[in-house]
């Protein structure tokens, strides 16, 4: 019991990190939706703006 109360503030940031993430793509996709996209397709164009470079272009 002692270890879940010692990583109960790593859960609640973890938590919290999720709930950031949930609204921030939902309202990507309110943004999008309009334009005919959505949160995953913004995931796509920002990897082909920002140049990420994936495993097979080393």
């Amino acid at each position: 019991m002692g270890a879940r109360t010692a990583g109960a503030p790593l859960e609640e940031r973890w938590r919290d990190i999720l709930s950031v993430h949930a609204r921030t793509m939902c309202e990507i996709d309110r943004a999008l939706h309009p334009h005919g996209l959505g949160a995953s397709d913004f995931e796509v164009l920002d990897l082909l703006v920002t140049g990420a470079p994936d495993d097979g272009d080393r």
